[in-house]
């Protein structure tokens, strides 16, 4: 039997590594960095090591807690409040598109409108002038196509275009 114990202690000394005996420093400067690595993982660690493990782990537990208290599902005022900031963003961001497309649409009648004006301005007669106008009102509205002359102007068109010895526009 004591011949075993002592086999034992062989091959423990021979591996390096003794799981019933505390080593002392000069033995673990000795060890091979594998066997250390063993031999201090399941030692128990210096006061000052729990102490900071003792702190990480609180301080983990304390900012869990602050998370668990943020991510709370929001109280029914609150919700009801969100809902309500959220339909406001929306009514506006409706009203802005609106009158982007709104402003869009001005442009667009006031460029066209001036485009055409200028095109009447440089016709090279009157009549050809008078023509054009009536074939390209300067306003459309898709709903009501109102004439845009008025009744005595209207006839004066009409016998200035209707003339074709051209007696009323022709110049002598």
């Amino acid at each position: 039997m004591n011949n075993d114990a002592n086999m034992e202690a062989d091959d423990d000394d021979q591996t390096g590594y003794c799981s019933r005996r505390k080593l002392d420093e000069q033995e673990m400067k000795n060890l091979h960095p594998h066997l250390l690595s063993k031999y201090l993982a399941y030692e128990a660690p210096p006061k000052k090591i729990k102490e900071y493990q003792m702190l990480t782990k609180r301080r983990i537990y304390e900012r869990k807690k602050l998370e668990e208290m943020l991510n709370q599902p929001p109280a029914d005022e609150e919700e009801m409040e969100r809902q309500q900031n959220e339909k406001l963003l929306g009514h506006l961001k409706a009203a802005e598109a609106r009158d982007r497309i709104r402003l869009g649409r001005l442009q667009y009648h006031a460029d066209r409108t001036e485009e055409i004006n200028h095109l009447v301005a440089s016709q090279g007669s009157a009549a050809t002038a008078v023509r054009l106008e009536a074939l390209l009102p300067t306003k459309m509205d898709p709903r009501h196509f109102p004439d845009p002359l008025s009744r005595i102007t209207r006839d004066r068109v009409e016998r200035l275009l209707n003339d074709n010895r051209q007696t009323f526009v022709g110049r002598r």
